[in-house]
Formats: C-alpha cells, sequence, structure tokens
C-alpha cells in the first residue's frame, strides 16, 4: 500500500473510532452487524478511492510506475564484470584492470591497475558516457602506469558493443579496450 493510501485510511479509522462518531453509530445502529457492514463498506470505499486516484495520477502527468520504469531504463546487454585484456590496441600484461557495470544504479566501479574507481555513466542504445571516475590515492610500485593509461582511455569512450559476452569500449568507430566477462 502507497503511503497515501495508508494516511487516507489511518485518518478514515481515527474518524470513525473516535468516541462522538461511535456513540453516534451505536446510537443509530444498535447491532454489531450493522457497525460491521458500516465498517466494511467504509474500508471498500477507501480502498478504490485510492487506488482510482493513484492511476488518475500516474495517467495525468505520464508517469510509469518505478518498476515498469526501472524495467525500460535497464539496458539489459549493458551489465556484467569484465577484465581488461586489451587498450589502446595493446594487450594487456600481468596487470589488468577490472570493470564491474551496475546498471540500476548507472555506474561502474572496479580496480584501475592499482587503485579502486567508480563512475557514473549515462547509455542510450549503444551510445555511452562516463563521468570523470573517482579513485583512491594509493601508490603502487607496479600498475600505476596501466590505471593511468586506462583512467584516461575510460573517459574518452562513447560507444560500446558486447558481442558473446565480450565488452569492447569505442571512441567513436576506434576501438579503445575490450574486456572478457569474469564473476567478481
Amino acid at each position: 500500500m502507497s503511503n497515501k493510501v495508508i494516511k487516507l485510511f489511518q485518518v478514515s479509522l481515527k474518524s470513525l473510532w473516535h468516541p462522538v462518531s461511535l456513540g453516534i453509530i451505536f446510537a443509530q445502529t444498535k447491532t454489531m452487524k450493522n457497525i460491521l457492514s458500516i465498517l466494511a463498506i467504509t474500508m471498500i470505499h477507501i480502498a478504490v478511492s485510492c487506488k482510482s486516484q493513484a492511476s488518475e495520477g500516474a495517467s495525468e502527468s505520464g508517469a510509469e510506475p518505478i518498476s515498469e520504469k526501472k524495467e525500460k531504463d535497464l539496458k539489459p546487454h549493458f551489465k556484467g564484470s569484465y577484465e581488461i585484456v586489451e587498450l589502446n590496441g595493446a594487450k594487456m600484461g600481468m596487470i589488468k584492470p577490472t570493470l564491474r557495470i551496475e546498471p540500476i544504479k548507472n555506474r561502474i566501479n572496479g580496480n584501475a591497475g592499482c587503485n579502486s574507481y567508480s563512475s557514473e555513466y549515462t547509455v542510450a542504445k549503444d551510445n555511452i558516457e562516463f563521468i570523470l571516475p573517482a579513485t583512491t590515492k594509493m601508490a603502487c610500485v607496479q600498475g600505476m602506469d596501466v590505471e593511468r593509461e586506462y583512467i584516461k582511455t575510460i573517459k574518452k569512450a562513447n560507444r560500446y558493443t558486447i558481442e558473446k559476452g565480450i565488452l569492447t569500449l569505442f571512441q567513436n568507430d576506434t576501438k579503445l579496450m575490450v574486456g572478457n566477462p569474469i564473476d567478481l
């Protein structure tokens, strides 16, 4: 039940069970059966009124129920976790950045080579834009060069494909990076 329905129900019950209201009901009806009938009719009336108000409000504003909106907004093919195996045309060595996509939150995160990172993104069809990633600030003996290149490159991405589970990010038609699916 929505908060609006609950609040309306609470207000109606308070006024119905108020001592003066009860006195009037008892004086007029005299039987428990009639009291229960009045209560049932009142509850049905409240439920029907609230449901019709909720559906009218949604249709007037053009809004969709949240669950349906999230379903439409999700890009079911833009999800998963990946290990970057190719960056700017070069195969990755021992240190491979990771990329985990959270489609409901429109966020990515992972390890850039040394530090953890996260970023928001927007996606429409096969176009994508990553917001400047935020990273932790550790200094590592190995991985800093990979990390700098990865962060610089992911900001350039504006298109993607996922074919047979393999993620490829592009800047227009130039392939920037390739990621193989992994379990994180």
